[in-house]
């Protein structure tokens, strides 16, 4: 079984971008798009993630970076049921 949930709440938008992230690779435009916020907002919220070792971003030269979920990431939607 999971343990106790570690560490704070994300906020509902952070949530969504996570889960997003389950499975897939993407760039912040592409994350901005699919919720409907602006691409500096979500760049925003991946930095928060990152801080948090939630996500981790690959980066190219002249390219934007594609966002990953992290192992740490996937922790914290599995303890709230998020993604099974």
């Amino acid at each position: 079984p999971l343990q106790q949930k570690q560490g704070e709440n994300r906020s509902s938008v952070e949530e969504k971008i996570l889960m997003l992230l389950s499975g897939k690779h993407l760039k912040a435009a592409s994350i901005a798009q699919q919720l409907g916020i602006n691409t500096q907002v979500a760049e925003f919220h991946l930095s928060e993630l990152e801080e948090g070792k939630l996500v981790w971003a690959q980066s190219a030269i002249n390219q934007p970076a594609t966002w990953n979920l992290s192992k740490e990431g996937v922790r914290y939607l599995m303890e709230r049921s998020l993604i099974k």
